[in-house]
């Protein structure tokens, strides 16, 4: 039966608060993104007769103006750094790890709701994916740091659940492409 600590719980948190950090502030980044390329859009097509004087007066940097979005962005990247951090000092990568996927599925969502993107069926089904491989992952991962040597991997590959699971992936694979 799968255990885990405490501190590889309070580790696993830290991780997921890392992924959540880094999903929202891509998909802030995204939209403003499309704010500035639609501004830029706008921008272009009133101005489309505009005379050389008025180009002149223009500002010639492309360099968007520091705004809360930035702002924001910055401050989720630095939260994501520093819950990275956290986690790593509760819990061993074989635990934390995993959870940095859960940031393909939180920006999948989000860019549904937020970006009004749309979700094919693929995205559901690899988003899916992606929770029960890391959920997995995390649940039946050791939760200690182990040395492993060559011959130590090759065994593990070795075994059945490995071959299994490797196959298993190597179809889905196939039937994606």
């Amino acid at each position: 039966e799968a255990t885990v600590s405490t501190d590889g719980i309070i580790g696993v948190t830290f991780g997921l608060l890392a992924s959540l950090a880094s999903a929202i502030a891509n998909i802030v980044l995204k939209w403003k993104a499309n704010k500035l390329q639609q501004e830029h859009h706008h921008h272009d097509s009133v101005d489309v007769e505009a005379d050389d004087a008025d180009d002149a007066n223009k500002p010639t940097s492309k360099c968007p103006k520091i705004s809360a979005p930035w702002v924001i962005v910055v401050f989720l990247y630095a939260a994501h750094a520093l819950c990275q951090m956290a986690a790593y000092a509760y819990a061993p990568i074989s635990l934390v790890a995993p959870t940095s996927g859960f940031v393909i599925v939180v920006n999948a969502v989000l860019a549904r709701f937020v970006l009004g993107e749309k979700l094919y069926r693929a995205d559901i089904l690899g988003s899916a994916l992606v929770i029960l491989g890391n959920t997995g992952a995390v649940y039946y991962g050791s939760g200690s740091e182990a040395d492993r040597d060559l011959d130590g991997l090759a065994c593990l590959a070795s075994q059945q659940s490995f071959i299994i699971y490797a196959i298993i992936n190597i179809l889905l694979l196939a039937f994606a492409f």
